[in-house]
């Protein structure tokens, strides 16, 4: 089992958030993006002069179709423990309750409406893609937008590249300490692809497409 879908299967949240959906990484069938084959990240600014960027080293989300493969639907699972910035106390103050609190929270999940399947092969604009998120045991409706880097048509979706990003407000899901100097907009950024299949899937472009 590959080291994403392993760490899925095994990340069981704590009895308060088990309303948190978990995404299986390891069904067969879906394309799938990991930090094996994507990057996450997340910025904040600081009092409006600088960004401090940091990444999640663990994550995993699947891209699937419906059955009339005229929608699409997206969605994202986060180890929120594996966050990391570039000086230590960065990274511990985003793991502290006084952000991601990762200990009591350690998973994050974004899952989208579904979107118009056409969209991946659309490399003009920014496309919407809106969904839940939940996050520190809070769920609010977001909107994000993914842009197309390589996804010609007929192209099999597993050959393809996107990226996906989205700002949210860090007061809503309660992270409220040190206002006056940390922006309250958090920037999240996928970049997402070419897509793989999980361990003992068929990836050939039927699936793929």
């Amino acid at each position: 089992m590959p080291a994403f879908a392993a760490w899925a299967a095994t990340a069981t949240p704590p009895a308060e958030l088990l309303a948190t959906p978990q995404i299986d990484c390891a069904a067969p069938g879906q394309r799938l993006f990991s930090e094996i084959n994507s990057e996450l990240r997340f910025s904040v600014s600081i009092i409006g002069l600088l960004r401090k960027a940091g990444d999640f080293q663990r994550f995993c989300g699947v891209l699937t179709r419906d059955s009339d493969a005229e929608q699409v639907r997206v969605s994202l699972q986060i180890d929120s423990s594996s966050a990391r910035m570039k000086l230590a106390r960065d990274t511990r103050h985003v793991l502290s309750s006084e952000f991601f609190a990762s200990e009591k929270f350690p998973r994050i999940t974004f899952q989208s409406e579904p979107v118009d399947a056409n969209i991946l092969h659309d490399a003009n604009g920014q496309h919407v893609v809106k969904g839940v998120l939940f996050l520190r045991g809070q769920a609010h409706s977001e909107t994000l937008f993914l842009q197309v880097r390589d996804c010609a048509v007929g192209q099999a979706l597993a050959r393809c590249a996107f990226t996906v990003e989205g700002e949210i407000s860090r007061r809503r899901y309660g992270m409220r300490s040190h206002r006056a100097f940390v922006s309250d907009g958090v920037v999240f950024s996928v970049r997402i692809g070419p897509l793989v299949a999980p361990s003992g899937a068929q990836s050939d472009a039927r699936t793929a497409n």
